[in-house]
């Protein structure tokens, strides 16, 4: 390590402690060839359809909205319920909007994914099932949260890997 390395992060003599005196580890860097020759063993390509992830979040928003006018109760705890499946149809647009502006920029709605090992390819596939959900209005709010935070995840993770795919032929 350098000297300017150990200045510039503000770690000071052993980066490797952490303050609270626990252990980081410091990665080190893979040159272009040993990361090739890495990302060619147990990989593949993969085809990901991005419209059928947007049409399910378009779907969900919907059953959000309606789960939103659904909530009985009175008072603030209803309205703290409201506010904050409010928050979740603002966030799942969000990440609407995300996938349809890879889609927009691959001009392609099928993105071809290379270098895509076993685990990644059970990932996307689990990601994309999450998406494939009715949420019903009589959904405990707890359970609706909890599935609403595996769409986000779900969603994060086909949009990351999108995004570097290249549009399909």
């Amino acid at each position: 390590m350098s000297e300017n390395h150990l200045q510039d992060s503000g770690l000071g003599e052993r980066p490797w402690v952490a303050a609270d005196g626990g252990r980081t580890v410091i990665l080190r860097a893979v040159s272009r060839e040993e990361a090739d020759g890495r990302e060619m063993i147990g990989t593949s390509e993969m085809r990901l359809d991005l419209q059928g992830p947007i049409d399910n979040l378009r779907s969900v928003i919907g059953d959000l909205e309606v789960y939103y006018w659904e909530r009985s109760g009175r008072g603030d705890k209803r309205e703290c319920e409201r506010y904050q499946i409010g928050l979740w149809i603002r966030q799942i647009n969000e990440r609407t909007a995300v996938l349809l502006e890879i889609l927009m920029h691959m001009r392609s709605r099928t993105v071809v994914l290379a270098g895509i090992d076993p685990a990644d390819r059970e990932a996307l596939e689990s990601a994309a099932t999450v998406l494939d959900r009715w949420i019903r209005e009589d959904e405990p709010f707890h359970d609706v949260m909890c599935h609403v935070a595996a769409i986000l995840n779900a969603v994060d993770r086909i949009a990351l890997s999108a995004a570097g795919g290249r549009p399909e032929d």
